[in-house]
């Protein structure tokens, strides 16, 4: 075990699924429903495209065309077989253009609006309004609602306040279909943060300002989630991609190292720390070893290799990587115990001893009793193990 003090800042576990046959340990969830806009639509205006003569057989998705959006491969991976849009018997009711629950939206002209809201109405009325608790569930909304309300800015038709407010009640709807789930039954809701609209390509051609205050406009709507989530007691599975898109322009954070030997492992992690990162490597082979006893922080897989197991830092008891989140968590509130607790062993010494040596006698006559002294040290021993027992009440995220 090292000894050298360790801070875990942050760890990102990446899974990458391509086309192709399913792991058959990825089969966790009954079943993929997703709710949102374009960034989700799987193909719901195809049967639209059909009519007017395009070939829509494997079109209608906005962003990707001719390839798969990234719930049809959330849907191979877990699945067996990529979510199909709502309209064709499938499970992915997001449709371009719709907006979190306001209309109109930006569809093609003559097709409903369905905003996620009414997503959310369609999937819960043709399911008895039960939600299934082993399905994921997915919502990735409110760039719509950053499209029509800057229109409505440029145009004079609102102030910068009035687009503010809007943006910030889209971010309050947008928690509310997921607390609709969750009252329905749903227990696993995978929530996108939104990304920093400055740094899309569209806003390349904006000057400094405009770009500095869509970014203060993203930090306050997803503040406005979070808070909501929290005040309402809805444990989602955040994606944040606000965080991920400000670290692409780092190019050492998204490197991809792969089919390289144990020691090029060791080397990467290696490099990294000389930049000056805190590095956490999760592993359970023994070619992960030498990269795992490298690395600030080595977490291995229960089910690994026993070289793994004995170079890492941690080990987590069961082979799911879902468990390294839980596992910081638990540190996190472990390490706030320990503050805690050092608080609670020197806060007695440090008013009682001074009473002790009797700092109040000339003035008050006051001497610390022997009985009272012996009262404050059961005190401060109770006071510490009481502390720590509230570890007891942690509940993991991700509870096998």
């Amino acid at each position: 075990m090292k000894t050298k003090k360790r801070i875990l800042s942050a760890v990102a576990l990446s899974v990458a699924a391509a086309f192709g046959g399913a792991p058959a340990e990825a089969a966790q969830f009954s079943n993929i429903y997703v709710f949102g806009d374009s960034l989700s639509d799987a193909g719901y205006y195809r049967g639209f495209l059909a009519s007017v003569g395009l070939p829509a057989a494997q079109m209608g998705r906005f962003s990707t065309n001719p390839g798969p959006i990234w719930a049809e491969i959330m849907g191979q991976y877990y699945l067996g077989a990529p979510v199909r849009p709502s309209n064709a018997g499938g499970t992915d009711y997001a449709q371009g253009g719709a907006r979190v629950a306001l209309t109109p939206g930006i569809t093609p002209p003559g097709q409903a609006e369905r905003p996620i809201s009414t997503q959310v109405t369609e999937y819960l009325s043709s399911h008895a309004n039960a939600a299934d608790p082993n399905a994921l569930y997915t919502m990735w909304g409110g760039a719509n609602d950053f499209f029509v309300n800057t229109s409505l800015l440029q145009t004079g038709q609102i102030t910068s306040s009035q687009f503010q407010a809007n943006m910030l009640a889209a971010g309050t709807a947008e928690v509310q279909q997921v607390g609709r789930l969750f009252q329905a039954g749903a227990q696993h809701v995978m929530l996108f943060i939104n990304f920093d609209p400055a740094m899309t390509p569209a806003a390349s051609t904006l000057d400094a300002a405009t770009r500095a205050a869509f970014t203060q406009l993203a930090v306050g709507v997803n503040t406005t989630m979070m808070v909501g989530l929290a005040s309402n007691g809805l444990r989602v599975i955040p994606v944040d991609l606000f965080s991920l898109f400000n670290e692409m322009p780092r190019p050492a954070l998204m490197t991809l190292v792969a089919e390289v030997a144990p020691g090029e492992k060791a080397d990467a992690v290696k490099r990294l720390q000389a930049e000056g990162r805190v590095v956490a490597m999760v592993g359970d082979g023994i070619n992960d070893a030498p990269a795992l006893a490298q690395a600030d922080i080595g977490i291995s897989i229960g089910t690994g290799t026993d070289v793994a197991i004995e170079a890492s830092d941690v080990t987590l008891v069961r082979g799911d990587l879902r468990a390294v989140v839980d596992a910081i968590e638990l540190s996190r509130k472990t390490m706030n115990t320990i503050r805690t607790n050092l608080f609670f062993a020197f806060i007695y010494n440090v008013m009682g001893i001074p009473l002790a040596a009797g700092v109040l006698y000339p003035f008050t006559g006051l001497l610390l009793s022997p009985i009272v002294a012996s009262a404050a040290m059961a005190l401060s021993s109770l006071s510490v193990v009481g502390n720590s027992l509230r570890l007891r009440n942690f509940t993991p995220n991700f509870a096998a």
